[in-house]
């Protein structure tokens, strides 16, 4: 028998299998989505089968195999639902969207590190193209399956009088410096984000979307860039020859092979990327905050001057220099392994309690879901990391403008300053612009300063209050005010940040922090605080 018709006769042989097992064939095939279009170009079956299917059945089994089921985030309930929401979710477009995302980080990622380093000038070759890849990446992170819901917590939580709180000095000792593992399923849609992170964002690429053009920041492609800089850090490939070996790959590679994660980028060689200004020189910069950013990292989208959250946006610039400058800070006094830097932390969920359901005496109903309820996962214990210079200093950059000398000469005198904070919600507000079941949370708590010996500096507690709640893009602003006693009386300290990935999450807040009265020569600087019980 000829090999050509022995061929012919297992293939007829499989066609005779039942449906369930072609179908089982194809969907073992979803982590290699060049399989599956070779598959479909055997025979007119398979054609068939893949590209003009009865249903959405076989294609969600597909979409399934490599990805979260996006209908369990939606059913959680944890984030007000966007406005392209609705109607029925195109696996087949889905699955191929997220393949060819992940696929064009991994051709640039090879093209890009065999070109040279001192590439002149370089260009995003097609804007729209790197938008959608970016954009696609990002849904990954809004569209995986959320950590488990904590146990229920009550809508205000009071403090008992009758029960002694432990001491921030106890606390800090007890708990520990992150939060604990969860037995939550492991994320499909993160370990795919996780391998575009590991993977490195290449150098060219980065120093062609940071540019000296001001306007550049105000693109769609420019705030997914920067987006994802705050939420993952800087990991960009140096175009070295040794890291072009490193970088290639294979197309036929599955999908979920696991790649090692590239170390972020040093904050102190971006000058040398041709970025528009170092992380630091955004962070440190004592003129941004202003009543025109609601004295934070955020820019308006509304002509009302009111400070009303949903009139603002986010200002992913100021958040992804934040992000660089305060990592390597939680890198040096943590480590690398610090899970909040980690992909996975950007997960929903982490800190939420299970929505219940509304009582009819509710005075805010909303729909299925109880109106008032600690929906952002505030109430709690917190640690923070601040970072700042010694005021002379900080001056003396602002009035060099961040002379490139001084600023090499700065970084080693960067302070990093952890501290412990205990947080409960108080009250809710609703008649702010909030959207329905996500009011403004208002809480109080204290917080203490953890001295070079470990121990938290008993005379150095502050008293603290602020509130939680959603901007006109949908992302949470936190803003809190710290007071030097119980009274309230002498306000100190102002912050106002940005909560990093899904609601709840494991990576926490990024924000700024300066004089609470806002006055032009008060100091500036970044801090990030996560959750540990």
């Amino acid at each position: 028998m000829e090999d050509s018709e022995r061929m012919a006769m297992q293939h007829s042989l499989f066609l005779a299998f039942p449906y369930d097992i072609h179908e089982m064939v194809v969907v073992y095939l979803a982590e290699y989505p060049v399989a599956i279009s070779a598959l479909a170009q055997t025979c007119r079956f398979f054609r068939s089968l893949l590209y003009f299917p009865a249903d959405n059945h076989l294609w969600r089994n597909i979409f399934l195999g490599l990805y979260d089921d996006p209908r369990v985030a939606a059913a959680a309930r944890l984030s007000p639902p966007t406005s392209n929401a609705g109607g029925a979710f195109l696996w087949d477009a889905e699955y191929k969207r997220r393949v060819w995302a992940c696929n064009y980080f991994r051709k640039e990622q090879r093209l890009r590190s065999l070109q040279t380093l001192h590439r002149a000038f370089p260009v995003v070759d097609d804007p729209k193209t790197t938008l959608r890849a970016f954009e696609t990446l990002l849904s990954l992170i809004h569209t995986a399956i959320p950590h488990d819901a904590i146990e229920g917590t009550a809508a205000v939580s009071p403090v008992d009088p009758t029960r002694p709180q432990p001491s921030l000095r106890e606390l800090h000792s007890q708990l520990p410096t992150f939060p604990s593992a969860t037995n939550s399923d492991t994320s499909k849609n993160l370990h795919a984000y996780s391998t575009v992170v590991n993977r490195g964002i290449p150098v060219d690429l980065v120093r062609a979307l940071y540019t000296v053009n001001e306007s550049f920041f105000e693109g769609d492609l420019q705030r997914a860039f920067l987006k994802y800089v705050a939420f993952s850090g800087m990991h960009a490939i140096s175009p070295t020859p040794s890291s072009a070996h490193v970088q290639a790959s294979d197309p036929n590679e599955p999908q979920t092979a696991t790649v090692d994660r590239h170390p972020p980028l040093d904050v102190r060689d971006a000058a040398h990327l041709s970025m528009a200004a170092t992380p630091r020189k955004i962070t440190y910069n004592m003129d941004y905050p202003g009543p025109r950013r609601m004295f934070g990292p955020f820019r308006r989208l509304h002509p009302d001057p009111s400070p009303i959250s949903s009139h603002f946006a986010v200002d992913w610039r100021h958040v992804a220099a934040m992000r660089q400058v305060v990592e390597e800070a939680i890198v040096a006094e943590y480590g690398e392994e610090a899970p909040i830097v980690k992909p996975d932390a950007l997960r929903d969920g982490r800190w939420i309690a299970a929505p219940v359901a509304a009582s009819s005496d509710d005075e805010h109903p909303s729909g299925d879901v109880s109106a008032d309820r600690d929906w952002a996962g505030v109430a709690g214990i917190w640690r923070r990391l601040v970072t700042w210079y010694d005021y002379e200093l900080l001056e003396a950059l602002n009035d060099s403008d961040f002379d490139e000398q001084l600023m090499r000469m700065a970084t080693d005198s960067e302070v990093h300053t952890p501290t412990i904070m205990r947080l409960r919600v108080v009250s809710y507000t609703h008649d702010d612009g909030s959207p329905e079941g996500f009011p403004t949370i208002n809480f109080e708590g204290q917080s203490g300063i953890v001295g070079d010996d470990e121990e938290v500096i008993d005379h150095e507690e502050r008293y603290m209050d602020g509130s939680v709640s959603l901007l006109g893009d949908d992302n949470i602003r936190w803003s809190m005010c710290t007071y030097q006693d119980a009274t309230k009386q002498k306000r100190q300290w102002g912050s106002e940040g940005v909560q990093l990935g899904g609601v709840g999450s494991i990576a926490g807040v990024l924000g700024l922090w300066t004089g609470a009265t806002h006055r032009p020569e008060d100091p500036i600087g970044s801090w990030w605080q996560w959750r540990v019980q």
